[in-house]
């Protein structure tokens, strides 16, 4: 970026670590994004904390600030508050920091010792070990969007080396109005909500932000009526999300909103239907949320106008695949390797799908060595002839 095109401004400086992360100055247990009385805290992009108790990560870092081995640097944003109040969200070491201020409040060892254990010292050197910070700020020029698009930028590029799954970076961007419908408005809708809760659960919530990329891919093919789009890859799908800095993104707008809806609002009763079908049969959320599954086989047709003629057919693959685990294997055996799995296969497992089907005797036709086999389920297959 030119100098005269300068949005933001950064500074370094050594920071002791107690005047960072003390509890006294940061909370990590704090919820994400919520004002707070404390000078930092975790910027709400970040994942949750997944350093394990039962590896020895956190000891160890603890031990590379005693010894002293190099601990790395900080990047802190700083950020006005509803309130008013200006506080400086940590955007790349918030697994440093959290570790840090757990360990100032009792909750883990190092050596044996909790930090209220160690010698004054120990202590000493803990807390006056410094840590460099990059400080980063907005200039007046910068309005409010270019900033949250920098903020984003930065997060993304310093995370690249550990990297962070499609969940992670699309919920970085939760403030794109197509990601913020999702998580706002599309999942409590007033007529989708209980079943949107029941098949896909807490879109974009929780420490994996479930589900999150899937169900941005599944409405940029229902929107843009292109079924290319329905692999869940930030790097694919985030030109058509980032409105600020990409022509290309989806508008948010009545007549994209209510193509979802009709689908989804069709779909749900699909699975109501095959869950009734047969009440003895037991679902999982995987069974009707994986776009290399059904859903994706359900989408494809929908995208070639031809799911509504084929809800029977639908109905009775999806019982029969929760019956016989082996049905779709062998239906879809006579494609290409590739096509029996990747994404760009899909429209032919449709395609096999109904060649297979005989909607008269609601049976799936399968040819194997020159011989045909009507799927029954459980039931012992009959050997017709060819």
């Amino acid at each position: 970026m030119q100098a005269n095109n300068k949005k933001i401004d950064i500074i370094m400086q050594n920071i002791c670590i107690k005047h960072l992360f003390h509890p006294s100055v940061f909370d990590s247990s704090a919820e994400r994004g919520q004002d707070t009385d404390n000078q930092y805290r975790v910027a709400e992009r970040n994942r949750y904390f997944r350093w394990s108790k039962k590896d020895s990560s956190r000891e160890d870092f603890i031990d590379s600030i005693m010894r002293p081995f190099p601990i790395g640097s900080i990047l802190i944003t700083e950020e006005r508050q509803a309130n008013g109040k200006y506080v400086r969200d940590i955007q790349d070491g918030h697994h440093r920091a959290d570790t840090i201020n757990r360990f100032y409040k009792d909750e883990f060892m190092w050596g044996n010792k909790k930090y209220s254990e160690l010698t004054p010292e120990d202590r000493a050197t803990f807390d006056h070990t410094q840590i460099c910070v990059q400080i980063m700020s907005r200039l007046p020029v910068c309005t409010d969007e270019e900033w949250r698009n920098e903020c984003d930028d930065a997060f993304e590029r310093t995370n690249r080396g550990k990297p962070l799954n499609n969940n992670d970076k699309f919920w970085g961007r939760k403030e794109e109005p197509l990601i913020k419908w999702i998580i706002e408005t599309l999942k409590n809708d007033e007529q989708l909500r209980v079943p949107f809760s029941e098949v896909f659960g807490d879109v974009g919530g929780g420490k994996s932000r479930k589900y999150l990329a899937e169900m941005i891919a599944l409405i940029l093919v229902l929107m843009k009526n292109d079924l290319s789009l329905i692999n869940p890859s930030f790097e694919i799908n985030s030109k058509y999300v980032i409105q600020a800095i990409r022509e290309t993104a989806i508008i948010v707008n009545d007549e994209n909103t209510a193509k979802v809806k009709v689908f989804l609002a069709w779909y749900f009763a699909l699975i109501k239907s095959i869950k009734e079908k047969e009440g003895g049969l037991k679902y999982s959320q995987g069974d009707f949320t994986k776009t290399g599954g059904l859903l994706g086989l359900v989408l494809a047709d929908w995208i070639d106008g031809n799911a509504n003629i084929h809800y029977e057919m639908w109905k009775e693959y999806a019982v029969a695949c929760k019956k016989n685990k082996e049905l779709a294997k062998k239906l879809f055996a006579p494609l290409p390797k590739g096509y029996q799995q990747n994404k760009e296969g899909i429209p032919h497992r449709v395609q096999s799908v109904i060649d297979a089907y005989n909607p008269e005797l609601k049976t799936f036709e399968i040819y194997e060595d020159n011989r045909l086999y009507e799927d029954e389920g459980d039931e012992e297959e009959e050997e017709i002839d060819y």
